[in-house]
């Protein structure tokens, strides 16, 4: 132990953990890596007990319109969306039926069609622009 006076020792650490940070990440990433090689079977058959025993409630969860929100959101961000007041700008997602462009109605299918409702933003800014259909979305780009 280089310091006895446990201030000193810790003052030591934080500047040792401060160095050596993006050493102890790789070796935090490494070791994650190996212990799910090893175990990979036995973690899939807990994931997959765990979800048998409590899949009503985790789809009840992912239903929610909470949850339904937060995700939205979530993926609004990570797409580079830069908004002061999320909360509105997801109402007046969730209350705008007609393209904002070209007027069509809009709908909210499975999968992509010309007419799914899409958030329109400046790539460049991330600036909210509209609420638009697919189609008028990618003309824009």
């Amino acid at each position: 132990m280089p310091y006895k006076d446990p201030e000193k020792r810790k003052q030591y650490m934080k500047q040792y953990q401060e160095k050596n940070k993006a050493k102890q990440k790789e070796y935090q990433k490494q070791y994650q890596k190996q212990h799910y090689e090893q175990n990979k079977q036995t973690i899939s058959q807990i994931r997959k007990k765990y979800y048998d025993e409590n899949k009503h409630s985790i789809l009840e969860r992912q239903s929610s319109p909470n949850h339904i929100k937060i995700n939205k959101i979530c993926i609004w961000k990570r797409s580079g969306v830069i908004c002061d007041d999320f909360n509105l700008l997801f109402e007046k997602f969730m209350n705008t039926t007609h393209c904002e462009e070209c007027n069509i109605l809009l709908t909210k299918d499975r999968y992509n069609t010309a007419t799914t409702k899409c958030l329109d933003h400046n790539h460049e800014t991330g600036e909210f622009r509209n609420i638009l259909c697919l189609s008028c979305n990618t003309k824009r780009r």
